[in-house]
């Protein structure tokens, strides 16, 4: 668009230093810019996956994340009936997947046991398919909370229909440092963690062609005891 900006010269003899001017200048400048359509920018290339870079070329950013989510409510599981700690938050949405697509999966929370030592079952599935699935022995009846934490990686095996799997779950005791839940335990201390699960090298055949969903499923061995995800992270890589 053309911009006309004589009516702000400094006129013979007028002092160049006329503040009103010089912004008004600057204001006038500043409204043709931002009233300039997009498309007017030299090389826009109307394409809603390419952004406008640093070295001034119209690029798309470089990224292998295709879907994320994110949860920030916690989900917390009292009884002996199945629930899904991620609270049936995640759920990949058809055609997000590729052959070497790749599931990346980050929990944490806490366990309290409220004076009832009782077993505990854990299930991670993908869809229809269960990746990991683990009962433990009776837990601690008492202390205060529990922290604990859970990670996996599902992987693409150059295949829609292959993955392999691995993953690891632990609980530490309830002896709490200054902040937080859960002391850096020592031998003396009681090492290993109050609960230690470590899956590796499952191999699953899931159509991930199509949208699934993604649990890790909770079942006490009695009521009395709480756990709580607190926070989970679910990234598809394309």
């Amino acid at each position: 668009m053309p911009f006309d900006f004589s009516s702000y010269q400094v006129a013979p003899g007028e002092k160049p230093a006329s503040s009103a001017k010089f912004n008004n200048f600057l204001n006038a400048v500043q409204a043709g810019m931002n009233a300039m359509p997009i498309a007017n920018l030299q090389g826009y290339p109307a394409d809603a996956n390419k952004f406008l870079n640093g070295g001034g070329a119209w690029t798309t950013p470089i990224t292998d994340m295709a879907q994320v989510f994110i949860k920030a409510a916690p989900t917390a599981v009292t009884g002996a009936t199945p629930t899904d700690l991620f609270g049936n938050a995640f759920n990949i949405s058809a055609g997000r997947m590729t052959a070497n697509s790749a599931l990346r999966i980050w929990a944490m929370g806490d366990y309290t046991p409220l004076s009832n030592a009782r077993t505990m079952r854990l299930a991670l599935t993908l869809g229809g398919a269960t990746i990991w699935d683990s009962v433990s022995g009776a837990m601690p009846g008492s202390g205060g909370a529990f922290g604990w934490e859970f990670n996996a990686l599902i992987q693409n095996l150059g295949s829609l229909s292959s993955q392999l799997c691995s993953g690891v779950f632990e609980m530490n005791n309830a002896a709490s440092p200054a902040t937080g839940t859960g002391k850096i335990a020592l031998n003396a201390d009681g090492w290993p963690p109050v609960a230690y699960a470590m899956f590796t090298g499952v191999q699953t055949n899931v159509n991930t062609a199509g949208g699934q969903s993604v649990k890790l499923t909770l079942t006490h061995g009695g009521t009395g005891p709480t756990m709580t995800c607190k926070a989970a992270r679910l990234e598809v890589t394309a």
